[in-house]
């Protein structure tokens, strides 16, 4: 569809099977990379994302693009992103249930040459597998279906 021009990367510093993100938790971020890259006319996406695994259980999730950056003015009052604000809801839900802390940081990049958007995310990922094997299809997935690699669309 876009002739090749997005490039997505994709990796993880684990391989365990047992931690657990809520399902399409990135999935907002990469698709307003590509909509709003490509509504301003970008010819070339780049979009990484990162998943590291941290000492005490969290998952510290990066995804940056060299797109034209996040535009704060049109994400506050009545043009409130519903994608963010739907994956801040299910953050604070999911904080709140299991009493863990987490983190939704987006910032512009701004670097000499250099333009973009940086999303970070912290979210508690060690459950028990008997734990998220009970809760609902859609409350939390397996980390591990999202495949490392470079991908061309």
């Amino acid at each position: 569809r876009f002739r090749n021009l997005i490039s997505l990367e994709i990796n993880r510093d684990f391989s365990s099977d047992n931690i657990f993100i809520p399902p399409l938790l990135i999935q907002t971020f990469i698709e307003n990379s590509v909509v709003h890259g490509k509504k301003k006319g970008l010819v070339e996406l780049h979009i990484n994302v990162t998943l590291k695994l941290r000492e005490n259980r969290y998952l510290l999730i990066t995804i940056t693009d060299d797109g034209y950056g996040y535009q704060q003015s049109a994400h506050t009052s009545d043009k409130t992103s519903l994608g963010i604000s739907f994956v801040r809801k299910r953050l604070e839900r999911i904080s709140a249930f299991y009493k863990v802390d987490y983190l939704l940081h987006i910032e512009n990049i701004s670097d000499n040459d250099t333009t973009g958007t940086l999303v970070q995310i912290k979210i508690y990922s060690k459950f028990q597998h008997s734990i998220a094997s009970s809760l609902p299809a859609d409350f939390l997935q397996p980390a591990q279906s999202l495949i490392a690699g470079n991908y061309r669309l």
